[in-house]
């Protein structure tokens, strides 16, 4: 998939930020706590937050796993209930890119493999909320990505096409893979306040 040489319907992108064009690749968003009902996550996994200025966070599936991405979240102090994702060609399919903004300088440490789901280009609310369901639906039909759920035999369900055995290609500075880990997490122990990890809702 390729994109033409202008796109009008966006907004100009600095120099360093740079369209996916990868239809299969993931954008990875952390599900914060608050924004589940019954368990499920809400819309307001894709709504913009104060200060996200029409950019919505996330991070691609060709950098970190679904369970780099969270204890990578864990790790800076935040709060998460899960790993969830939608394809770059969902996101297009619905009047949307991904942009890769790693390597954009900020005065805030990005997460690795950080990009963003563009909100800029919608003018109405209207818009946005459609936007934001419609990614909704799609992370949820593809399930929680990490932590997987435990099925009845104590063992983790794997998603298929997921890499969820660790950095997911992000390595550090002396191109070793970079290590996030956390005991217990195989024996269906969530680190979220402790308690076991929630259904998987496919």
């Amino acid at each position: 998939m390729t994109f033409p040489a202008a796109d009008d319907r966006f907004p100009p992108l600095e120099e360093s930020e740079k369209p996916l064009d990868d239809a299969a690749e993931l954008a990875f968003r952390q599900c914060p706590p608050a924004f589940l009902q019954d368990g499920i996550p809400t819309t307001q996994l894709f709504h913009e937050s104060t200060g996200d200025g029409g950019k919505l966070s996330a991070a691609r599936s060709k950098k970190v796993s679904p369970k780099f991405a969270y204890e990578e979240r864990l790790a800076a102090g935040g709060r998460t209930a899960g790993t969830y994702g939608v394809s770059v060609g969902e996101v297009l399919r619905e009047g949307s890119r991904v942009v890769d903004d790693s390597a954009t300088p900020g005065s805030i440490t990005k997460p690795t493999g950080h990009v963003f789901l563009e909100l800029r280009h919608f003018s109405t609310r209207l818009q946005r909320r459609r936007f934001a369901n419609s990614m909704r639906n799609f992370a949820l039909a593809r399930g929680r990505l990490w932590p997987l759920a435990v099925s009845g035999n104590g063992r983790r369900d794997r998603v298929a096409g997921v890499d969820d055995s660790g950095a997911g290609g992000a390595a550090n500075a002396h191109g070793q893979p970079s290590r996030i880990d956390r005991s217990g997490w195989h024996r269906g122990s969530d680190p979220i306040d402790g308690h076991s990890a929630p259904t998987d809702h496919r």
